[in-house]
């Protein structure tokens, strides 16, 4: 046993060194391995499709091949997402209240207003005629338990722009997602799907949103 030890330095310098080639972080802290993988997004050359918001939820993003999606049977507890997407907004003149939510659907291609709403906001009145504000938006999805039929499944979110432009009212800014009642909910994990974030305005003018940049973590 003293002598098979004897490599478990080296072996581990092999395996960082090949963890770092593939772009797999293995992290000791004492308690075992953790691996840190950057999921890649869908090959940015600009940034995202424009989404126009309605009444109902519309994806921020493509509906099928970004860093949000996952094949079946992959949220075993304790698996996690960290990810933060920088994008920008344009309201119209009554744009009315507006809503994000953190979504997760088992199909693929995602579908607007699909799958099970993990986290959502509060409707709160978007500022009015706003012209490509900059907003930053991050959180986490994770496993609270086994694969299956009833997976519970937990998310929560930051919603971030300049209190200045007042795309929100600054009151309601930084904007945490969910404001009450934190909870997991139940959820098929076991065909391939995808998590969303998505968001819908209640007034007569539609707002845009324009991802520009989308970064997810996975915490194996």
């Amino acid at each position: 046993m003293a002598y098979q030890e004897s490599f478990w330095p080296e072996m581990m310098e092999d395996l960082e060194r090949q963890a770092l080639l593939d772009g797999v972080y293995l992290n000791m802290a004492g308690e075992g391995p953790l691996l840190v993988e950057t999921r890649k997004p869908t090959a940015q050359t600009a940034a995202f499709a424009t989404v126009t918001q309605t009444t109902t939820s519309k994806n921020w993003l493509p509906q099928n091949g970004t860093g949000f999606m996952y094949g079946g049977n992959y949220w075993d507890i304790p698996k996690e997402w960290r990810y933060t997407a920088m994008g920008s907004m344009t309201t119209g003149a009554t744009p009315g209240n507006h809503t994000t939510e953190v979504r997760i659907q088992g199909a693929v291609p995602l579908t607007d207003a699909g799958g099970t709403i993990l986290a959502t906001s509060t409707a709160v009145a978007a500022g009015a005629s706003k012209t490509t504000i900059s907003f930053v938006m991050f959180g986490r999805v994770h496993s609270r338990g086994s694969i299956g039929a009833t997976t519970p499944m937990f998310a929560w979110a930051l919603f971030i722009s300049n209190q200045l432009s007042v795309l929100l009212p600054a009151a309601n800014l930084p904007q945490l997602i969910p404001e009450t009642a934190p909870a997991s909910a139940t959820f098929d994990t076991q065909p391939a799907g995808g998590v969303s974030i998505q968001g819908k305005n209640s007034g007569a003018n539609a707002s845009t949103v324009t991802v520009q940049d989308l970064s997810v973590e996975a915490v194996t």
